[in-house]
């Protein structure tokens, strides 16, 4: 007799998805993912498709609940009140720290640079 699959969390991109899998697969937990192999090589197909669906046998969706909840906030990331207003989040690294961490001030910039702040080391500079 098989065992019932259900869905544990369903991601629009692998990078977390992958990330997931090796949490389950360090707690012992079996995981697999549905429209991996689509998703791989189609990746803007992602919202048609309904996205990564990471599947788990249903004996251990507790466990893997609780994997999942303990990743969320270890990757949780923490806005400094003084970034709130005047700044945006960017796909940048912090040179000092290497940290993704980072803002940009909003607005416009037309000689200079745009100011880049780390939230997590406070290094800024002009980019």
């Amino acid at each position: 007799m098989s065992e019932k699959l259900v869905t544990l969390v369903t991601y629009t991109y692998n990078t977390e998805t992958y990330l997931l899998v090796a949490k389950l697969e360090a707690e012992g937990i079996k995981s697999f993912i549905k429209n991996e192999h689509t998703l791989s090589t189609q990746q803007f197909l992602s919202n048609a498709v309904g996205g990564l669906d990471v599947q788990v046998f249903e004996k251990d969706l507790a466990h893997a609940k609780i994997v999942l909840k303990k990743m969320e906030e270890e990757t949780k990331t923490v806005v400094p009140e003084e970034l709130k207003t005047g700044f945006e989040k960017v796909l940048v690294y912090c040179p000092e720290c290497e940290s993704t961490n980072v803002y940009k001030k909003k607005g416009f910039v037309l000689f200079g640079g745009r100011e880049h702040v780390c939230a997590d080391c406070k290094y800024s500079w002009k980019q």
